[in-house]
């Protein structure tokens, strides 16, 4: 229905992006503009501070809470992403611009929007780049969250071209949704940057034109 429901963090948090939830429902809060990563316990709609993370990072924007146990942050400030296991540094990627969302991929891996870069990485678990998606066809400007679907298909929210690309696991560029140009109605975006799914449901917070759309998902 949309209606809200609660909020917290507010007294505490700045810049909130991104919230990952690990496998004991914990969520784990991009608090960018303090540098950290908020860590909650989760009793209903009932949220308690537990820990943080900010060791390396700075400007965090997207986190991942991998099912190997490990978290993933994308230091947007820090050009890096660090992986963090039981509070400690395990493992660091750096040489990026402006690293937005982590999202899991199938086999365990990793795929990394390198949003200063204009492209997409896919990491194996301990960081190392396996494939790298940039220019042609996609010509990514800015791309920032994405999801990806069970069978490997991502879509990316791909900011500055006013676009949202859907690829396949592989990396063929399926279909792309928005002119390239910015504008508002159907097909048309302006600066988008969330993107989430749920079954055949696909949201994407407009940003730029300051509202959600949601699409119905076929590949029929």
């Amino acid at each position: 229905s949309l209606a809200f429901v609660t909020a917290f963090g507010s007294d505490h948090q700045s810049g909130t992006h991104d919230v990952d939830f690990d496998r004991a429902g914990r969520a784990y809060i991009a608090d960018t503009h303090n540098g950290r990563v908020v860590i909650y316990e989760m009793s209903g709609l009932k949220a308690k501070q537990v820990g943080t993370l900010s060791q390396r990072i700075r400007g965090p924007e997207g986190v991942l809470a991998h099912p190997n146990g490990r978290i993933y942050v994308g230091g947007a400030w820090s050009s890096n992403v660090v992986a963090y296991e039981d509070g400690i540094i395990v493992g660091e990627l750096r040489g990026l611009s402006s690293p937005h969302d982590l999202e899991l991929a199938q086999g365990g891996d990793i795929w990394l929007s390198d949003a200063g870069n204009d492209r997409m990485l896919l990491l194996s678990p301990d960081l190392k780049i396996k494939r790298e998606l940039k220019g042609p066809p996609y010509n990514f400007d800015g791309v920032r969250y994405q999801d990806v679907l069970a069978d490997g298909t991502i879509i990316a929210a791909d900011k500055n071209n006013h676009q949202v690309k859907i690829i396949t696991g592989d990396g063929r560029l399926l279909l792309t949704l928005g002119t390239g140009e910015a504008g508002k109605g159907p097909g048309k975006f302006r600066t988008p940057e969330g993107v989430e799914t749920r079954g055949e449901t696909l949201w994407l917070s407009d940003s730029g034109n300051d509202r959600i759309v949601i699409y119905r998902l076929s590949f029929n």
